[in-house]
């Protein structure tokens, strides 16, 4: 794995974590307590934090409580420099009264348990308000207990938007990323590509010097353009949200040309297209949907009657790019960006103009089979890329590099910790205040509206909006008869055969929504799985 040149050391005099003094209060009536847990240990590019230093300072100066942090190295902010604020080291949690990470609590960790006679809350990504099905025993213990979950992702205005997110900073680091992964699917082509000089976004301290390094390859590009046998370098992106412009911004410290999806054609094929710059399309919905009934593209229409739509994302765009930077969201119901039939026949009309054309896709959004229905699986920081070739994709076609990594701002944990850290703690103190006690301002009561439109779970009952999810958790908890499975034998302790009793179950479904349950009810020894596909 390439790791670009050196970048600034990221830590100064950082005490080995064994040296720090494990401070715990022992009072008896111990002040409200707000805890940081570490990430999951096997997520080791996982390097975020949900509050800054400087955010925990001003919590336990200005609110008057205590802070708890469990011991880790790999975070981007050292132990130490929550030690420096007054945050208190602690393997454990339970005194916690409210426990804050990003990612999901591993449930051999899970706190459910009252603090001091009052629930206590979770706030985290729990991956399960769409219905995970590999995550429903998170959500169970939740439903089990008196403890309260939030989740960022359900933390939104009045008007259904986000208001603590890093979709901006997936964007950002989407970029370098795509332009790496375009860069060895060219050398692997046989040319050598100015991106080959980019190093990958985790090499960088963060953001400034990221930038300028986009910039010294703009330089190059600028003077001696990019290889003749690529021919001109064209970009799409997609989308119009966080992610989207997090990648526009990035790119725009290149030499760019904007052009127009109507360009395209001409610039790809152009044999006297200069070199010197990247060209650029931020392409729109109008770009590429069509009314089945020949009307033109209206918004409203198309978001209350999708169905009425095709994309022509394949013919319109596609073939005419090098590289295409997804940040477009989909859902079911909705036409794909591109359909696996689509994806074969822009690669036909790709391979007509020449053999640098369409063959790299960074899927920013990372929705598995959705808008791109050939995004089969998520890319890791360690692995970030693959080559996606779909099920009775044609013989004479090559599949396509898809680099689809899924925790992108983890990349760049500092300026991406920074931001979430300052989006999330007006939410958190004003939580922390109706929780002490304190009198409430206006925008404490704004803002607990946006923490109980983020609450899942609370006194062990779904929230109105989640109650669908009761049949997710029957379905994970339903008994199921047993049958006698003659197949099944097992040692007995006195060395014998005797026959054992396992659990039948029929599953419908192979793709990659049912991977998980697969992977989960497979392991189970005391079960037969049968898998019904077709």
């Amino acid at each position: 794995m390439r790791l670009g040149r050196t970048s600034t050391p990221l830590y100064r005099n950082v005490l080995p974590l064994c040296s720090v003094t494990r401070s715990i209060s022992t009072s008896t009536n111990p002040a409200f307590t707000l805890g940081i847990r570490r990430e999951d240990p096997s997520r080791i590019w996982e390097r975020r934090v949900p509050l800054i230093p400087e955010a925990v300072q001003s919590l336990i100066s200005e609110e008057g409580i205590r802070v708890l942090i469990q011991p880790c190295s790999r975070r981007v902010f050292p132990t130490e420099e929550y030690l420096k604020v007054g945050a208190q080291i602690s393997d454990s949690l339970e005194e916690a009264n409210i426990v804050i990470g990003i990612k999901e609590t591993p449930l051999n960790e899970l706190l459910t348990s009252p603090v001091n006679g009052k629930p206590r809350t979770h706030i985290m990504f729990s991956h399960t308000a769409k219905g995970q099905l590999y995550n429903m025993p998170l959500l169970a213990r939740f439903t089990d207990s008196t403890a309260r979950l939030v989740d960022y992702e359900l933390l939104t205005n009045t008007e259904g938007k986000r208001v603590v997110a890093f979709g901006w900073y997936a964007g950002a680091a989407g970029v370098p990323e795509a332009l790496n992964a375009l860069a060895l699917d060219h050398l692997h082509r046989g040319v050598s590509s100015p991106f080959l000089l980019l190093p990958r976004p985790y090499n960088h301290r963060g953001l400034d010097n990221l930038r300028q390094s986009l910039r010294d390859i703009g330089a190059i590009i600028s003077k001696h353009g990019t290889p003749k046998a690529t021919g001109p370098y064209i970009i799409a992106v997609t989308g119009n949200g966080n992610v989207s412009q997090g990648a526009l911004n990035l790119l725009s410290e290149l030499p760019i040309k904007q052009v127009q999806v109507k360009d395209l054609k001409k610039l790809a094929t152009g044999k006297d297209t200069p070199r010197n710059v990247v060209y650029l399309v931020h392409v729109k919905p109008e770009d590429y949907l069509i009314d089945i009934r020949g009307r033109p593209y209206d918004r409203s229409t198309y978001y209350s009657k999708p169905e009425l739509f095709n994309s022509l994302f394949y013919e319109r765009v596609a073939p005419y790019i090098n590289l295409l930077i997804n940040g477009a969201g989909w859902k079911p119901g909705f036409p794909r960006l591109m359909n696996n039939l689509q994806l074969a026949n822009a690669q036909r009309i790709a391979r007509s103009i020449g053999p640098f054309q369409f063959t790299s896709v960074a899927d920013i959004s990372c929705d598995i089979e959705g808008g791109l229905e050939f995004v089969s699986k998520a890319a890791t920081i360690s692995d970030p890329f693959f080559t996606a070739r779909p099920a009775n994709h044609p013989a004479d076609l090559p599949g396509i590099q898809v680099m689809s990594v899924d925790i992108l701002p983890s990349e760049i944990p500092l300026d991406s910790s920074r931001h979430f850290s300052t989006k999330l703690l007006p939410y958190l103190r004003s939580l922390i205040r109706k929780e002490t006690g304190k009198e409430l301002e206006s925008h404490d009561f704004e803002n607990l509206d946006v923490v109980k439109r983020g609450t899942m779970v609370e006194g062990g009952k779904l929230e109105p909006p989640h109650a669908w999810l009761k049949g997710q958790l029957k379905a994970m908890q339903r008994p199921i008869e047993t049958s006698i499975v003659t197949s099944g034998e097992s040692t007995s302790s006195s060395g014998g055969l005797a026959q054992t009793r396992k659990k039948r179950v029929l599953l419908l479904g192979s793709g990659m929504v049912a991977k998980p349950a697969v992977d989960h009810i497979a392991s189970r020894k005391d079960i037969e799985l049968i898998i019904g596909s077709y």
